[in-house]
């Protein structure tokens, strides 16, 4: 039993936006993790819309809208936007403490159990600062889709480095098939 056990386990997962096929990966293993037998509540930090856990998930949650990452902005679906995603990075990117210190204060207040991350960099960053163990799941990572970039604008060597740092400090790391970067 962990330290802070109380008769709820309490998993925060900090699941990207860029698309549904993580919401769809994160959203089944917390489906298979409610059928543990054990009473888990979830704490859903993303801008997935909450019509998507309503249809794909029956166990208890809450839903906080959030920005968990940047990801590429693309405009149309297909077409990369270098200089937007630059921004939006610059913008979101080294977290602010406030933006770290409120999710953590959450989190430590509601006696959070584990973070589970969907390649979002700021539920590992809120793991490290809580100490609260944390797991990234994970077919790629965003400092190696910003990797190739660097050759069209060498300041996507920043949030490469940055991010890197964050990856590397998950307790537990999963990969997923199909993996882009098998560690």
């Amino acid at each position: 039993m962990p330290d802070n056990y109380n008769a709820t386990y309490n998993v925060a997962c900090f699941i990207t936006s860029h698309g549904f096929g993580h919401a769809a990966r994160s959203v089944a293993i917390m489906e298979r993790l409610s059928k543990l037998g054990i009473d888990i509540h979830f704490k859903i930090f993303s801008r997935i819309p909450e019509w998507f856990v309503i249809d794909s998930f029956s166990g208890s949650y809450t839903c906080h809208s959030c920005l968990t990452d940047i990801g590429l902005i693309q405009k149309p679906p297909l077409h990369t936007d270098l200089e937007l995603t630059l921004n939006a990075l610059d913008d979101f990117l080294p977290f602010s403490e406030l933006l770290i210190n409120t999710y953590a204060q959450e989190l430590v207040e509601s006696k959070c159990n584990l973070i589970i991350s969907d390649i979002s960099p700021l539920g590992l960053e809120i793991s490290v600062q809580t100490n609260i163990p944390s797991v990234l799941i994970e077919n790629f990572t965003w400092d190696w889709i910003y990797e190739p970039y660097i050759h069209h604008h060498d300041q996507f060597q920043y949030y490469v480095n940055y991010l890197k740092n964050i990856f590397q400090n998950a307790n537990y790391h999963v990969q997923t098939e199909p993996v882009c970067n098998l560690m």
